[in-house]
């Protein structure tokens, strides 16, 4: 049996490929491949589509095409003494039924390929580097494919900052220290994220790339259909991007809001920022929200990285552009913000949402 761990990164379309492939579960099944579901909620729901049913949930229950995230969380969780199980996340078995469900659910549908889908097995190797020994050991290491994207760690630090803004919690400001706390997370220290990987499986093909050049050859799906190795139908259909990203002149704006909105007002204004149109707000690739200090420190520390993938991967280098890392983009993120703030305010008042324009009138960027 065929094995595919499609292993993320963050920020790099996995949330997409995870739409795709539940979207197709029934299909992939019906072709022996098994995209299987692994908390109570992902069972239910596949139970509802094999007997013709459409599922109650539209759209979709985060543990339903989460679910491999919420594995990822529960394996660090028993492996890491404090570690705390996210919530939103429940109810979820534990490590161990999950991979006899799945082991089980092989078996008996004699299955030609299982495949694993979420960013967060990178992140369970690098807090648990044991993780990975555990899917060995449950389904063996021949005919192994590992998958990976890998964005550069300057973009997908900034990248990630967005992302916090939709956990609905408190997001500190972009200090030098918040930005070095960095560098030894999954967001840069991708040795560490997927060398336990290879080792678990050393005769694994590898199929890594780069962000950029994933991007240009169609996305997480298309990446995917290239290099699983799988004989997939025609027919799939396609998911649409789940998790767009926000324009970075909006960051520090939305920031503030974390800490100074109730948990509706702030749901408000993200909805306004993700719907504001880019006409009147900077280039983007022109917004930074690493210092120059940061930024130097970042590539230095990152170079011995980067050779490490450029030789897992065989090439004499992984990121053609890897010494842009150092140079400082046109404006911060803050004087991107000031741009920015007068057409939020003026969409808060197109919108008639009197809280919002109150907390935007009396918000202050500091320079």
């Amino acid at each position: 049996m065929q094995k595919i761990y499609a292993l993320g990164l963050h920020k790099t379309g996995s949330t997409r490929l995870q739409m795709f492939l539940l979207r197709n579960q029934r299909a992939l099944m019906e072709t022996g491949i098994l995209y299987p579901p692994v908390t109570p909620q992902g069972i239910t729901r596949l139970m509802a589509e094999m007997a013709g049913r459409v599922p109650a949930t539209r759209p979709s229950r985060l543990n339903e095409y989460m679910g491999h995230n919420a594995l990822a969380y529960r394996m660090i969780a028993e492996a890491v003494p404090g570690y705390q199980f996210p919530k939103g996340h429940n109810p979820m078995f534990a490590g161990a039924m999950a991979l006899g469900l799945v082991k089980d659910m092989a078996q008996q549908m004699a299955a030609r390929a299982l495949v694993f889908c979420s960013e967060d097995l990178a992140r369970a190797a690098l807090l648990a580097p044991a993780v990975p020994g555990r899917f060995a050991a449950a389904f063996g290491t021949e005919e192994t494919t590992l998958m990976a994207v890998i964005r550069r760690p300057d973009e997908a630090i900034a990248s990630w900052q967005t992302q916090l803004l939709r956990f609905r919690m408190p997001v500190p400001a972009l200090t030098p220290k918040v930005l070095r706390g960095y560098f030894d997370s999954v967001h840069v220290a991708y040795r560490r994220a997927l060398s336990p990987w290879c080792e678990a499986f050393p005769a694994a093909r590898l199929a890594i790339a780069d962000y950029a050049t994933v991007r240009r050859q169609g996305g997480s799906v298309g990446f995917f259909r290239a290099y699983c190795g799988l004989d997939l139908p025609d027919t799939l259909s396609d998911a649409e991007d789940r998790n767009p990203g926000l324009h970075p002149a909006l960051f520090e704006i939305a920031r503030q809001a974390t800490h100074g909105l109730e948990a509706a007002e702030f749901a408000a204004l993200r909805d306004l920022l993700f719907a504001l149109p880019p006409e009147g707000l900077p280039d983007a690739r022109e917004v930074d929200f690493l210092d120059a200090g940061t930024r130097h420190a970042l590539l230095a520390h990152f170079t011995p990285i980067h050779d490490w993938l450029a030789g897992l991967t065989g090439s004499t280098t992984f990121f053609d552009d890897l010494d842009d890392i150092a140079r400082p983009r046109r404006l911060s993120h803050l004087e991107a913000a000031r741009i920015a703030l007068p057409l939020v305010r003026a969409a808060a008042e197109r919108a008639g949402n009197d809280g919002l324009c109150s907390f935007l009138r009396g918000l202050e960027i500091a320079a």
